[in-house]
């Protein structure tokens, strides 16, 4: 079971928001690059294992894109995790697109999202 504050999401939802995100992927890719002159925010969803948790148990969580390497992206944690000791607001790795859950970029004020394509 995937977590979010408040919200779980049974395993086949996190499953279903992964494969929607990584279709959107190429297209993310592509929009950042023609849109990196404006400087908007770039963010991903990312669902990371939880503390004692299984592989399927895992917390959702907001990081700000600063680039793409391959299948991972170098970003930043934006929010502070509830069950996750090892990360911190403000933490800034490289990560495995694999758990990405949701991708977006902001256009003045207003997100595209993978679920709106789908």
């Amino acid at each position: 079971m995937s977590w979010c504050p408040g919200i779980p999401f049974s395993n086949d939802e996190t499953a279903l928001m992964a494969r929607r995100a990584r279709q959107m992927l190429p297209l993310l890719r592509d929009v950042s690059a023609e849109l990196a002159d404006l400087e908007l925010p770039v963010l991903v969803k990312l669902g990371c294992r939880i503390d004692g948790g299984g592989p399927t148990d895992c917390e959702h969580m907001w990081f700000q894109v600063h680039g793409f390497e391959g299948d991972a992206v170098d970003a930043t944690l934006i929010n502070a995790p509830f069950r996750i000791a090892r990360l911190q607001k403000g933490d800034r790795a490289v990560h495995s697109l694999d758990a990405a859950a949701r991708l977006e970029h902001s256009f003045a004020g207003r997100r595209a999202r993978a679920s709106d394509c789908m």
